[in-house]
């Protein structure tokens, strides 16, 4: 084990502890403030389900069926698209200056070659394209950059697809792969509970996308990684109606003192027959560890991979990120399917 791993699994137990006294006491609070008459539901609104709440179903990997596969892969794929950006497509003429695609080909070549995230490790597995290109059309990508001076910098990432066999429309919104969206997840997600100007960012390219590229009474689903599946979550919770599934890989709680899905599900095992996650983990302490540590985020249906997540590349498996990723995410299931078949 090296250096980094020890202080990284110190670190984290740490954090863990004390978001764990955090939440106990926050919790105590909420509850005398509650029975006084004192809850501030501005400060302390709680999330309801807005679909038909069910008792939340965790479909482990040993009982995973050729159906269920299909659907974890769509959730993945559709999410790494999520990370597309409009002004690297566009600086190599594979988009227009409205982020519809020219050259599709182009993209799935660009994305081959190498990573250009950051925070993924490898460029897209050869399987990752071939099922891209064989199940889904990538109509648009769209980014919106910014500054506000009560959230500071901001960057979203929207990409809109089509489902080849169903023909419906898949809205993916992207995760964390900028400076700007590290400043989301913290000064955001943590401490307001919110996205931000991030989250009306998005909210601002979806409306655009429905009245300009998504025939009206169309099914449109939504899926999102890590940030991106929280404002997935997000913009699922203001517009219930506008959506038929929602699908969020690793995702990241919402925190804040507002109440969201995160705090409301972490114990109570009931979930929205709309929202479908992908969760995974590895065997060492990680990042996900800490996003993911206090239960599932009010799902209907939990996709867990274990703690069996691989390296995408026969690497370590145990470094900060990995289990975390979707690459490493993809090639697991890709080891899965192959092991069972």
């Amino acid at each position: 084990m090296s250096i980094l791993d020890i202080i990284a699994d110190v670190a984290i137990t740490e954090v863990r502890s004390a978001f764990d006294s955090y939440f106990a006491g926050r919790d105590r609070v909420e509850s005398f403030l509650d029975r006084f008459g004192l809850l501030d539901p501005d400060r302390y609104d709680a999330f309801e389900v807005v679909g038909e709440e069910v008792p939340q179903e965790t479909i482990e990997v040993s009982d995973f069926a050729d159906s269920d596969y299909d659907v974890i892969r769509d959730a993945l794929i559709t999410s790494r698209h999520g990370y597309l950006d409009q002004s690297e497509l566009q600086d190599e003429g594979l988009v227009d200056a409205d982020g519809y695609v020219t050259d599709l080909d182009g993209i799935y070549d660009f994305v081959s070659r190498d990573s250009f995230l950051p925070f993924q490790d490898e460029a897209w597995l050869d399987s990752e394209v071939t099922y891209a290109r064989e199940s889904f059309e990538l109509l648009r990508v769209v980014e919106e950059k910014g500054f506000s001076p009560n959230g500071g910098l901001y960057e979203a990432n929207v990409s809109l697809m089509r489902d080849l066999d169903t023909g419906e429309y898949v809205i993916s919104i992207g995760g964390t792969s900028s400076l700007s969206d590290v400043n989301t997840d913290i000064v955001g997600l943590f401490l307001a509970g919110n996205t931000l100007e991030h989250g009306e960012a998005v909210n601002r390219i979806v409306a655009d996308m429905f009245a300009n590229d998504i025939p009206a009474g169309a099914n449109v689903d939504i899926s999102g990684h890590s940030l991106g599946a929280a404002a997935a979550l997000e913009l699922y919770d203001s517009n219930p109606g506008a959506f038929d599934e929602v699908f969020v890989v690793q995702a990241v709680g919402l925190g804040g003192a507002d109440g969201t899905y995160y705090d409301q599900y972490r114990a109570d095992g009931v979930g929205d027959e709309s929202i479908i996650e992908i969760f995974g983990d590895d065997p060492g302490e990680d990042f996900n560890d800490v996003v993911t540590y206090w239960g599932h985020v009010g799902s209907g249906t939990v996709y867990d991979l274990g703690d069996n997540v691989v390296n995408a590349d026969n690497g370590p498996s145990n470094e900060f990120l990995d289990s975390h990723l979707l690459d490493n995410l993809w090639a697991t299931v890709d080891s899965f399917d192959f092991a069972i078949a």
